[in-house]
């Protein structure tokens, strides 16, 4: 028998498909221009090249910190997750594969495009080093971590899917799990630290996380050598691996539906008894039949409403305890942070709602009988946009209606800069939490149609709004800062209106304009159209 030989057979199909060398050019193509971005700032600033290269240093780690974590993540969340799904998983283990076999298979199937990727991100933190300001050792040794980082990722994200079932709750659980990875070792040893322990045990606990070699300042030599800092997490990675490994061979008899009884949701807000569930199945029927298929559980709607209620609570401590100072003062970061990240999060929930019934009806055949129906084009959009309103309305206007009451009494009467900027911003978060959501139910329903899977759509989704407004922002700030005589930057206002100038243009003209009237134009043809192509391409 061959050694690894599913890795030799998944490495040999991937080397002839064109994704991997369009995906280098991709990422490699999308960090030249970041770096033209920087470059264009701090020269625009007339900051001397050792400084800008420094600058340009931080960024690019941040940039494939970033990409190490978050495409790995995406890839491995859902591979051995897929297989249990559709029943392949076992007939893998009646043959003479291994554990071992299986998982560094999909593993190196599943990260190749990604490790491409990097291959072509990694060689511009040259750059920085050809400018003056970063030492080659530092270089090579912030290479060497984003490249553990990207492994310790991958090894996670197939960890989790060896124990996952759903691909939504898989992406999720990999997430947070790697969140809480990266973050929780550097805070356990900073509160050790604190309470008197020996450095060396904060420093075994801090080199559990794959980011501590990057922001302790990695080298070559001395005490934070490369092969020292990255031990723990290094160890931690095959760890993971190894456990994917024996949890696959003990999992792939399990099935998604074995633990459904036993969810929060069935617990706390399905009815117990055979009347109270058949009456809120005779409601949501009443409405429409798409709003029961997307609402068969009841406890979907108060989630979300949950999540934001939180968020608004922790203002009204912050308010409360230390007043009106939340901008620049010490709780901006539970206004500015906080609220951006509960935009991500509900931008992604709607994502992954708006696309999920129907990518899940495609696979399983049950389209195809939904489009025989009575119901139109129209009726099957309807009922679609009925059931995202009574899950997302809510918590989206009530989110909006906060940061709105935060912008006029959160800042204070003060009439400074920070005060002003600080109202400015959470006007436009709370514009844009609307725009953004409508647009984004639009624009993941049409991909839907076309794509295979909620991580590629949520991947599109986000990167047309609302990453895409960001950058063209980025950029348009960039341009204006070279050409305007004296190279001055453009003031915050200014700034932020024309990000949010974007976010107008983004949402109305992809959101509204084209993925919108493309599904009431034909949405059956769309659908067909996609079915066509899949089956054609494989």
């Amino acid at each position: 028998m061959k050694f690894l030989p599913i890795v030799e057979r998944e490495l040999l199909i991937a080397a002839r498909g064109p994704a991997a060398y369009r995906w280098r050019t991709g990422v490699a193509a999308a960090g030249l221009a970041f770096v033209a971005l920087i470059a264009g700032l701090q020269s625009a600033r007339g900051i001397p090249a050792p400084a800008q290269g420094m600058a340009m240093f931080r960024a690019l780690i941040l940039l494939s910190t970033l990409y190490a974590f978050l495409a790995s993540v995406a890839v491995t969340a859902d591979c051995i997750s897929r297989e249990k799904r559709e029943g392949t998983l076992g007939l893998l283990f009646l043959t003479d594969l291994r554990g071992w076999d299986i998982i560094l298979g999909k593993l190196a199937a599943n990260s190749l495009n990604t490790i491409y990727g990097l291959l072509g991100l990694l060689p511009l933190l040259a750059l920085p080093i050809l400018m003056g300001g970063v030492s080659i050792a530092a270089g090579v040794g912030a290479t060497v971590a984003v490249v553990n980082l990207l492994f310790v990722s991958l090894s996670l994200g197939i960890c989790v899917s060896s124990l996952s079932w759903d691909e939504r709750r898989a992406t999720f659980a990999a997430l947070t799990v790697g969140l809480v990875l990266l973050v929780g070792p550097l805070l356990l040893a900073g509160l050790g630290t604190y309470f008197g322990q020996p450095s060396t045990h904060a420093w075994l606990v801090a080199g559990l996380s794959p980011i501590y070699p990057l922001i302790s300042g990695i080298s070559l030599t001395g005490a934070n050598a490369a092969p020292i800092a990255l031990l723990p997490s290094h160890l931690l990675g095959w760890a993971l691996l190894a456990m994917a490994s024996l949890l696959a061979q003990s999992t792939w008899q399990s099935r998604g539906d074995a633990g459904a009884r036993r969810t929060v949701d069935d617990r706390v807000f399905t009815p117990r008894h055979p009347a109270a569930r058949a009456g809120h199945r005779r409601r949501t029927l009443d409405v429409h039949p798409l709003v029961w298929l997307l609402e068969r559980h009841p406890g979907k709607r108060f989630y979300a409403d949950g999540l934001v209620l939180a968020i608004v609570l922790i203002w009204a401590w912050g308010f409360r305890t230390y007043g009106t100072d939340m901008f620049g003062g010490p709780t901006w970061f539970l206004i500015v942070p906080l609220a951006f990240t509960v935009h991500l999060i509900l931008t992604s929930w709607v994502v992954a709602e708006s696309s999920m019934r129907l990518l899940e009806d495609r696979r399983s055949g049950a389209l195809e009988l939904l489009l025989c129906t009575a119901l139109t084009d129209r009726d099957l959009i309807r009922g679609h946009r009925l059931a995202l309103r009574r899950l997302f309305l809510r918590p989206v206007l009530l989110l909006a209606a906060a940061e709105v009451f935060v912008a006029f009494t959160g800042f204070g009467t003060s009439d400074d800069a920070a005060a002003q900027n600080g109202r400015w911003l959470m006007l436009a978060m709370a514009s844009a939490i609307l725009l953004d959501t409508h647009a984004l139910s639009w624009i993941a329903l049409r991909l839907a149609t076309s794509l295979s899977s909620v991580n590629r759509v949520g991947l599109v989704a986000l990167a047309i709004t609302p990453f895409g407004p960001a950058l063209l922002a980025a950029l348009t700030i960039t341009l204006v800062s070279l050409f305007t005589r004296g190279g001055s930057l453009v003031s915050f206002p200014t700034g932020l209106a024309i990000w949010f100038g974007w976010v107008v243009v983004v949402d109305l003209v992809v959101g509204w304009g084209l993925c919108r009237s493309s599904l009431l134009r034909g949405f059956r043809e769309t659908v067909c159209h996609a079915e066509h192509r899949a089956n054609t391409t494989a």
